[in-house]
């Protein structure tokens, strides 16, 4: 507690002169601000934003022409892969085979050497199916005079081994052929104008892909210069805002504003010096009074204490029928207070003067504080 009247006061002053100092440096800049202000910048700034907000619409234009170029292009390839689908309705699976007149010629226009393959591919086929089936058949009967080669005595007989040799090589022609036919399946569908034309649906369909990939980034491209667009709209308003208060700015006033304010900072500053030293004669005189009324109110309190406690050890020792419970309580009284003490009552009745007397003292301190704290008002 700031027993000072003055301090409250001092308070209040310091508040009072940092916000006058605040608006002074704002004041100060402001002025600062105007004095290096240029308008021809200012509008070079805006000739260069409106430049290129004119190249972004520029490059907005040349973006969306170019996106139905290549929407264009992609209906392009569209048509294509419908074309290709039209086609191959006239091909069968096994284009190979037993094909009509009108089909092998429309073959023979794409592939001349087709019936030559063709014609080539069916004598491989029949002398593989045939070399596999005469080897089975010769494997068979082999394994008529082969024994078994769970009997030692027959893995060294030659024989046995013949037997085995030969058939092993005839399974190895078997997988070979097998293998070929594989291999003449593979060339005749690379020759099929369906697996042709596919690769081309699957080349139409990969361009695409990639043009409307080109599509997404164009229109990522709007968006970011649409955004440069209207930041620099954004830029140019802040700068006629600028502009228009530059031409509001009323120089005069406010360098006479600021004058007024640094010579009210100046009458505060001194009043504040004056005040201060008031204060501290002031601390010097109540110092020593603000000492008693603590050191009293100290006192008062811790004896209030002792006869709050006294009160309830006579309390209790009143209401207790038993002596020798009564003798615990003294003794616990004794404890508390000490052997020299009187008894609960005694102790309050004395202790009760000694509080009457120390309130008076702190009233009669009080009144001396108020009295000094009304002559420095």
């Amino acid at each position: 507690m700031d027993y000072n009247p003055l301090s409250k006061k001092l308070k209040a002053l310091d508040a009072k002169l940092l916000e006058l100092k605040q608006s002074e440096r704002e004041l100060t800049k402001e002025l600062e601000w105007y004095k290096h202000f240029s308008p021809e910048a200012q509008e070079d700034k805006r000739q260069k934003s409106l430049s290129t907000i004119q190249k972004h619409h520029a490059l907005l234009e040349d973006i969306h022409a170019e996106t139905l170029a290549v929407t264009n292009e992609i209906k392009q390839h569209q048509d294509s892969i419908q074309d290709i689908d039209e086609i191959l309705e006239s091909f069968d699976t096994n284009w190979y085979k037993d094909l009509d007149q009108e089909t092998l010629g429309k073959l023979r226009c794409y592939y001349p050497e087709i019936d030559d393959k063709r014609a080539q591919a069916d004598i491989t086929n029949k002398k593989m199916l045939c070399d596999i089936s005469n080897s089975e058949a010769r494997i068979f009967s082999l394994m008529k005079n082969m024994r078994t080669v769970c009997n030692p005595l027959n893995w060294f007989k030659s024989d046995q081994v013949q037997l085995r040799n030969e058939c092993n090589d005839l399974k190895n022609k078997i997988l070979d052929c097998k293998e070929r036919r594989v291999w003449l399946r593979k060339q005749l569908n690379e020759l099929n104008p369906k697996a042709r034309y596919r690769d081309a649906q699957v080349e139409h369909q990969r361009c695409i892909d990639s043009l409307q990939d080109e599509i997404k980034k164009n229109e990522t491209g709007k968006i970011l210069w649409k955004q440069g667009i209207f930041s620099k709209e954004q830029f140019i308003k802040d700068l006629a805002a600028v502009s228009n208060k530059y031409n509001n700015f009323d120089f005069k006033e406010k360098a006479r504003n600021q004058k007024e304010m640094h010579n009210e900072i100046t009458f505060f500053e001194k009043e504040r010096e004056r005040l201060a030293e008031k204060k501290k004669n002031n601390d010097e005189k109540i110092n020593p009074i603000i000492n008693e009324i603590k050191r009293l109110e100290d006192r008062i309190k811790k004896t209030k204490d002792k006869i709050q406690k006294a009160t309830e050890f006579a309390k209790a020792l009143s209401n207790e029928p038993n002596s020798y419970e009564r003798f615990k309580l003294h003794r616990k009284y004794e404890t508390e207070f000490g052997f020299e003490k009187p008894g609960p009552g005694a102790l309050v009745r004395r202790e009760s003067k000694k509080l009457a007397a120390m309130e008076k003292s702190l009233s009669m301190e009080k009144r001396r504080l108020a009295q000094i704290n009304r002559k420095v008002l």
